[in-house]
């Protein structure tokens, strides 16, 4: 076993040092490539489990008068945006033709702004400093890209409200979402970061898949300690699911909302927009 690990090694450097000094691979379609590990495994995982079990009875339900069950909420927002079409929207958003310009963008302009050699393999060390650098300095970006779509009302009623339109979220529907509203709050961000951080190519995939990953859960409607355990919601600071739920719930409207932070919930905090939901357990 150990010789064929062996035999295997140099073989994978090989490839793993064409990726890298391949810009069309490292900076163009490797970052393509980790947004969708982050998102179609764990997004086709929960829309399966969220029926079942103990994740149907640990799903957010808010203390509001005549209102229906969460599961009832989500099959009405599907009547009025069935979930085939929701998921035409994720592919063109993931692997539509928008995606394959902002590639060739993507593998110009990265190289030229990202001054680290990619074909130096980063130590574990560098790999998790990079990689936290860049979802603090990300969430960041997100937060204001988030927040000036819902108090520009031009940005919320051409872009944003196309996200909010599905009034109770569900996985899937994280994808649902204009390409501009995608720039303002994944795009650009990621970008600032990546000149700040100065980060590997793996770096970037590592954060770009896990915050993918993020934004798919926070969508899931789940109050489950398991889920918080998984994706390290238990430590301080971060946001767990039911801040973004509850952005969702009471704040599909322009103007000054709150809970903007997906990552964390410090940023609210600091500006003056944390709210804290009133949930209970079925």
């Amino acid at each position: 076993m150990g010789a064929a690990c062996s035999a295997w090694l140099p073989q994978w450097n090989d490839i793993a040092s064409v990726w890298m000094s391949n810009r069309w691979l490292s900076w163009g379609l490797g970052p393509l490539a980790s947004s969708w590990v982050g998102f179609w495994p764990p997004c086709l995982l929960m829309e399966a489990l969220l029926p079942r079990g103990s994740f149907k009875r640990n799903r957010i339900e808010y203390k509001k008068d005549g209102e229906a069950d969460r599961e009832t909420m989500v099959a009405r927002s599907r009547e009025l945006k069935p979930l085939s079409h929701q998921t035409w929207v994720v592919l063109d958003q993931l692997m539509g033709p928008g995606v394959w310009v902002n590639i060739m963008i993507s593998a110009y302009l990265m190289p030229a702004l990202i001054k680290n050699d990619p074909t130096i393999k980063p130590t574990g060390k560098e790999l998790l400093l990079q990689f936290l650098a860049l979802t603090v300095v990300g969430d960041f970006g997100l937060y204001w890209g988030h927040r000036i779509q819902h108090e520009f009302t031009s940005l919320w009623e051409k872009y944003h409200s196309i996200h909010h339109s599905v009034e109770s979220p569900s996985p899937m529907s994280t994808g649902h979402i204009h390409s501009v509203d995608t720039t303002l709050q994944v795009g650009l961000p990621g970008l600032v970061a990546a000149i700040l951080v100065q980060p590997h190519p793996l770096s970037y995939y590592l954060y770009s898949c896990t915050q993918t990953c993020e934004h798919v859960m926070n969508h899931s409607g789940l109050d489950d300690n398991l889920i918080d355990l998984l994706t390290l919601k238990f430590l301080p600071l971060r946001g767990n699911i039911a801040h973004h739920d509850y952005h969702h719930k009471f704040c599909g409207y322009a103007g000054r909302a709150k809970n903007f932070g997906e990552t964390f919930w410090v940023w609210d905090w600091l500006f003056g927009t944390l709210a804290v939901t009133s949930k209970v357990r079925k």
